[in-house]
């Protein structure tokens, strides 16, 4: 049986690592840790259970791997909003600290 992907559960995945590039220091994510090597498929004998078992974790991780790309860019959507008010409030402020200095 294939052993489930390693790398579709993160930022780059999920179409949001522009997001991670300009963190500072204390928000930006560890370093990655070296791969293990590639899992060898396994041949052995499969019976039912071991089919439906197999099924239903794909299943389960397909699931999981959707809700993770779906919650990931909502979450970076939300903050990218979130900034574009910062940086608004933030040009307010200073036009009108700038009217108040006249």
């Amino acid at each position: 049986w294939p052993p489930l992907p390693a790398d579709e559960l993160t930022a780059e995945a999920a179409d949001v690592a522009d997001a991670l590039s300009g963190a500072p220091a204390a928000d930006a994510p560890a370093p990655a840790l070296p791969r293990p090597p590639a899992a060898q498929e396994l041949k052995t004998f499969l019976t039912k259970p071991h089919r439906f078992t197999f099924a239903s974790r794909d299943r389960v991780y397909a699931t999981m791997r959707t809700r993770y790309h779906e919650t990931t860019r909502q979450v970076y959507n939300e903050c990218q909003a979130l900034l574009r008010e910062e940086d608004a409030w933030s040009r307010n402020w200073a036009s009108m600290t700038s009217m108040l200095k006249k």
